[in-house]
């Protein structure tokens, strides 16, 4: 009997000591995982080491690089002075950006800035420790693949989709509204969710064309004449790439374009309601100057998103469509191209 009780004391001892190795070994990895995204300030250094990883060389892209480095400028960070900074652009390749971040990771930069969705979403899967500014970065906040990242902070984009679509109603007749966007593109897809309840709230339809990557935007909108009252381009890097071609098209057609980004409006859509992108830039280049002071890490600064989009209207587009402005949005609108062969109001 005390053999068979000296038995059991010896499984349950087992027992124990099994589940306290593996409490332990969890312990291990839970204090590993948080010695993991623990992120400290930057060392001290005469010279930073700043890579910026570019998705694209788009308009939007471009002024958000601009916009971030004239913000680190103005705190006293510049190339060359205190930083040496390398710029690799994915060109809108994949690949590019994944070997840009892999090297950027080798040499072990001191701080990542992300120029756009692709570019933040790549650095997310390198750098876990490295602080990163993303910008430009669509609704990253929520991002499935910013999960378990302490190390991020920047500005993130949003469109202000509802807000365009009633703007376009106040200056254009619109009864069916053609949505054209890339097929299998998610910053698209989101637009378009957002551009559907709109509609539906106001009792309008949609005339929803993707295209697919074998065919070219502007043969694609082509389809849209006789369907359509007016047509929102959304905002993707293909659309963004071949958007002067698009809008000849339209415009060929008597067709009015709702953009998703005033540099749209610039080069030929009638209106938008849009983020500025190199103030968005300069936000993120602020947030970036607070890391390399050593005042802040990245989980101390919130991301963000620019709460003041800008109204802006192409009044030359306007004008070939002969339509007019009302009083109220005229007051609120940056308005662009006010005389034909003008360069545009700032």
């Amino acid at each position: 009997m005390v053999q068979g009780r000296l038995r059991a004391l010896g499984w349950l001892l087992a027992v124990l000591c099994i589940g306290s190795l593996a409490a332990a070994g969890l312990l291990v990895q839970a204090g590993g995982a948080d010695r993991r995204a623990d992120i400290r300030p930057l060392p001290e250094k005469a010279v930073y080491e700043v890579g910026i990883l570019q998705g694209d060389t788009v308009p939007e892209q471009e002024k958000l690089r601009e916009g971030f480095l004239a913000a680190l400028a103005s705190e006293g960070w510049e190339d060359g002075k205190n930083l040496r900074i390398e710029l690799l652009s994915g060109g809108g390749n994949a690949g590019a950006l994944q070997e840009g971040a892999d090297a950027f990771r080798r040499e072990k930069k001191d701080l990542v800035a992300a120029v756009g969705t692709d570019a933040a979403r790549t650095a997310a899967a390198v750098f876990h420790t490295t602080p990163v500014v993303g910008m430009g970065v669509l609704n990253f906040k929520y991002a499935r693949w910013m999960e378990g990242h302490r190390n991020f902070t920047g500005v993130m984009s949003l469109p202000a989709v509802v807000r365009q679509f009633d703007a376009a109603r106040r200056v254009l007749k619109i009864r069916r509204l053609g949505v054209l966007y890339s097929e299998d593109n998610p910053k698209a897809e989101m637009q378009l969710r957002w551009l559907r309840a709109a509609a539906a709230r106001k009792q309008l339809s949609l005339a929803e064309l993707p295209v697919p990557a074998s065919v070219p935007p502007e043969t694609a909108a082509a389809s849209l004449a006789g369907q359509a009252d007016a047509v929102y381009i959304a905002i993707d890097g293909r659309m963004q790439t071949h958007f002067s071609a698009i809008a000849a098209v339209l415009t060929a057609a008597g067709i009015p374009i709702v953009g998703s980004d005033d540099d749209m409006v610039r080069r030929g859509a009638v209106l938008s309601v849009s983020e500025d992108y190199y103030r968005m830039g300069f936000a993120a280049g602020k947030a970036a100057a607070k890391l390399l002071s050593r005042r802040a890490v990245p989980q101390d600064l919130p991301i963000i998103r620019q709460t003041d989009p800008d109204l802006v209207v192409n009044m030359a587009a306007l004008s070939r469509l002969q339509l007019g402005l009302p009083g109220d949005i005229w007051q609120k609108a940056r308005k662009l191209y006010l005389y034909d062969g003008q360069p545009a109001r700032p």
